[in-house]
């Protein structure tokens, strides 16, 4: 027992010779207001409104099908899977029809959106197999600040 109460009166001892710890603000300290004066002095800064767009949007509703092999008069058809959508997409070509330009996967609700800067552009499917677009490739012209709809019907080939 003596050494129990040796060893406590050693570890208090270096307890009380350590020197206390000082508590650091965390918290940057808020400047001081400005004077009117001061204010007076600031230059106002226009920033460009955010409803006003340079770019104009490409966006449209993506149909996949068939998906199965037969399909029976009054039989509800299933819903695509997300992956059915987000492994196709789009290529954006410039007008030239030639010069890719951007890529464009499917979201997984079937649907595609895109910000183009105006101008005629050519849009093609990205084939995957067998699949093919009815109504690719095909030309649009977008517009600043107008969205373009451009709604596709993928047909997978499976009969």
């Amino acid at each position: 027992m003596g050494r129990w109460i040796a060893f406590f009166l050693f570890v208090f001892s270096l307890a009380a010779c350590t020197p206390p710890v000082k508590a650091v603000p965390t918290a940057t300290p808020i400047p001081p207001t400005p004077t009117p004066q001061a204010t007076a002095a600031l230059t106002p800064v226009i920033l460009p409104s955010p409803t006003v767009s340079t770019l104009g949007v490409l966006q449209g509703k993506v149909t996949v099908g068939p998906l199965t092999p037969v399909v029976r008069l009054g039989t509800p058809t299933a819903v695509p899977p997300a992956e059915t959508y987000t492994s196709r997409g789009i290529y954006i070509f410039l007008e030239d029809g030639k010069t890719a330009m951007q890529k464009v996967m499917f979201l997984g609700d079937g649907t595609y959106r895109i910000e183009l800067p105006p101008g005629k552009y050519v849009i093609d499917y990205i084939s995957t197999g067998k699949d093919r677009a009815k109504n690719l490739p095909r030309p649009v012209v977008i517009e600043k600040g107008k969205t373009t709809q451009l709604d596709l019907d993928i047909d997978t080939g499976i009969r």
